[in-house]
């Protein structure tokens, strides 16, 4: 996955070359690097790299406790209102989920957003996996993670899998390459 080797390339330090060499990567057919044998490859790797920790911000925020189904103007309270298309205000929702999960608040502990300034306190650095698209900067989370990491920590950004032919035009003509946050 894009993810386990941009956390390669920095654990490591190599570049792509020595890594494709070294963890015996290859490419699929869609010209992805792949891992065939991650197991063996991980094998190979020295203990200190093993060691060091990552925080992955896809696995470590759940928003159906937090925001999924809710109205930004009245904020919904019950499960059928979380469940519901409109909202009791007559506005159609900004976040719409069918999950039902019980929201809380900031705060609680299982509200996880509001605790995303304390992760970052605790981080030396923040990596940021970018796949080949750069489809990743779309997303708010990943665009809140980076402004709350810039103000104090180094943000480093890897793409192993390199750039698509696509965003490297974009990027020459000096084209933006993902949307505004404001669309």
């Amino acid at each position: 996955s894009t993810t386990v080797i941009n956390i390669l390339l920095d654990a490591t330090g190599m570049s792509q070359g020595e890594l494709v060499e070294m963890m015996s990567l290859a490419w699929d057919s869609k010209g992805n690097l792949c891992m065939w044998a991650p197991a063996r490859a991980l094998q190979k790797l020295e203990q200190h790299i093993l060691c060091r920790a990552y925080w992955l911000c896809i696995f470590a925020v759940n928003e159906h406790y937090a925001i999924c189904g809710d109205c930004w103007k009245c904020r919904p309270s019950t499960s059928e209102e979380l469940r519901a298309d409109l909202c009791r205000c007559g506005e159609k929702k900004h976040n719409p989920c069918f999950c039902g999960a019980e929201k809380y608040k900031p705060g609680d502990a299982l509200y996880e957003i509001d605790k995303f300034e304390g992760v970052v306190g605790l981080m030396s650095s923040l990596i940021v996996s970018l796949d080949s698209a750069l489809a990743s900067l779309t997303r708010i989370w990943v665009v809140a993670e980076i402004a709350e990491a810039s103000g104090s920590k180094p943000v480093v950004f890897q793409a192993g899998q390199g750039l698509s032919w696509e965003v490297q035009e974009k990027l020459r003509r000096g084209d933006p390459v993902v949307p505004p946050v404001a669309d």
